[in-house]
């Protein structure tokens, strides 16, 4: 097969394109995600970023195949069967300004070391869905895929906004493997919500 010869980001150009990327909207085709949701997957470094074409990023295949394969949580935002935790959408790692959170990172990177203080907070659950929640499970999300799953064993309430930070520890393996590293859907609206399903096991 004839190609230009140019390397971009180590894959081989044909017609301008590397044969092992896609563009930002056959991603969103291929994932049913809005172009938002894309870009925060990308911001995530769940999608590699392969090579650009004028303007336009072109994602690693291979990264967008690995999502669209993933198979469904366990769990779900509908209420069916017992609660089993909290949800959260989470964006790119970034550093958080705010001297008052204590804690120099906020999001997600699926290529560094993450602290859980950077995804368990800060949420606005309030103070007696924290209560509730204690016992259960932590869902970190990016674009409808988990990437972290933790057991909530207790929270603290910022001083000023009074939002949630939850204090973690690790999941039992029945929980991760019903969660971690599967899709699940996350509607539009406030940054976190209950999940029902299963009952955690306990440890």
């Amino acid at each position: 097969m004839h190609t230009s010869g140019v390397q971009v980001g180590g894959y081989a150009l044909l017609m301008g394109k590397p044969l092992n990327a896609v563009t930002r909207a056959e991603a969103q085709r291929l994932l049913s995600r809005d172009a938002r949701a894309v870009d925060k997957l990308v911001d995530a470094e769940l999608i590699g970023v392969v090579g650009v074409v004028g303007r336009t990023r072109l994602l690693s295949r291979d990264d967008v195949s690995d999502l669209a394969g993933r198979p469904p949580a366990g769990v779900s935002v509908e209420r069916a069967g017992p609660m089993f935790g909290a949800a959260v959408s989470l964006g790119g790692l970034e550093l958080d300004t705010d001297p008052d959170h204590l804690r120099y990172v906020l999001g997600w990177s699926d290529q560094r070391e993450v602290p859980s203080s950077a995804w368990a907070g800060l949420w606005n659950t309030g103070r007696p869905w924290a209560d509730r929640l204690v016992g259960l499970s932590l869902v970190g999300t990016v674009s409808g895929f988990v990437v972290a799953v933790a057991a909530i064993t207790g929270w603290m309430a910022h001083p000023r906004s009074h939002a949630i930070e939850f204090t973690v520890g690790p999941p039992d393996g029945a929980t991760s493997e019903l969660v971690l590293g599967r899709a699940l859907r996350f509607p539009r609206g406030p940054a976190w919500r209950v999940l029902y399903g299963p009952a955690p096991t306990a440890p």
